[in-house]
């Protein structure tokens, strides 16, 4: 056998066949392992206070995924255990446009309303604080007047159950039967059976939300009651409590927007920002109902003074231009 040795490498017999030293074949293991992973995004995702800047939608992974809001029933995923932030959607606030954003920020956790609030730690900002003290409950408010007519028109478009009088109830009427629920005085989910009792003692934000949900029960038949959401107090969702709960003025101007919602992120010391042109169109619900009509003075007194008290204070409290200016100094 004629065999020739060499410092790179060696021939054996007649085949003149090179073996590979180790030390070369490890080097070209390591480069064909390399190029077979597909290229990593460029990390822009803040998981707990990293790194600055949110994903665009289409750049969502599985990691991001992970930390959402299911649409079905269960609690807190694993994934938001000591979440920092914690996002709920109120109805009918114009706010669909910040969701992609937020739920890539790992450190916020997204409460979604779309399955009717059930169970109530989704939506219930009480509850929430109540399992997670240290954390911060934000969400986007609107004016009620505003938010009762989007809803109302809403819920007309639909014919859905929870109108008393169907997609003919008048926002006259939708006021004055929930003041009567509110009232407690409401047995069944039936206008003829609140006439009773409308004067009773006025239920508290809590009470009045139990008692919706007692009097419109969602399940599987009956999906268009899941629009019993957009009839609670948008206090329910976030609450006036100035050490824990951080309300985020509705409004279509994107820079006032995403100011906003940054300022949360940097109380809470979490670097996920929102650039205002990564935001789809604040408006992008383009129904009649997301650009109501402006109530009848009646109405909207009776909203803003007995119906929902709670929400016009916080609405005062926070949103008036004076205010707006004040925080996002």
């Amino acid at each position: 056998t004629n065999a020739v040795s060499s410092s790179k490498g060696v021939r054996v017999g007649l085949s003149a066949r090179w073996v590979m030293p180790s030390r070369v074949r490890h080097a070209a293991l390591l480069v064909c392992c390399l190029l077979s992973v597909p290229a990593l995004a460029k990390p822009t995702r803040d998981d707990a206070g990293g790194l600055s800047g949110i994903l665009s939608a289409p750049a969502l992974n599985q990691t991001t995924r992970a930390t959402r809001d299911a649409d079905g029933p269960g609690g807190f995923a694993p994934a938001a255990v000591g979440a920092r932030l914690h996002y709920i959607r109120v109805p009918k606030t114009g706010s669909s446009s910040l969701k992609p954003h937020l739920q890539a920020c790992g450190a916020v956790r997204y409460h979604d309303h779309g399955h009717g609030c059930r169970p109530h730690d989704h939506c219930d900002a009480m509850r929430i604080h109540a399992k997670q003290p240290n954390a911060i409950v934000f969400g986007v408010i609107r004016a009620p007047c505003e938010h009762f007519d989007s809803a109302l028109r809403h819920m007309r478009s639909r014919n859905v159950k929870v109108l008393p009088y169907g997609n003919q109830t008048t926002p006259m009427q939708l006021a004055q039967w929930l003041l009567a629920i509110r009232r407690n005085g409401c047995s069944q989910a039936i206008p003829g059976h609140c006439a009773s009792a409308a004067n009773g003692p006025f239920l508290d934000v809590q009470a009045f939300v139990q008692k919706i949900f007692a009097l419109f029960p969602t399940d599987n038949k009956h999906r268009e009651e899941k629009n019993r959401v957009m009839l609670l107090p948008q206090s329910y969702y976030v609450p006036d409590a100035p050490s824990w709960s951080r309300p985020v003025c509705y409004s279509s101007n994107r820079t006032v927007l995403t100011q906003q919602v940054n300022r949360v992120f940097a109380d809470a010391g979490v670097r996920c920002r929102i650039r205002p042109e990564a935001l789809e169109s604040t408006t992008r619900n383009i129904d009649a109902h997301l650009f109501p009509q402006a109530l009848p003075g009646p109405v909207c007194q009776l909203i803003k003074t007995e119906l929902y008290p709670e929400d016009a204070a916080l609405y005062d409290k926070h949103c008036t231009p004076k205010a707006l200016r004040r925080a996002l100094r």
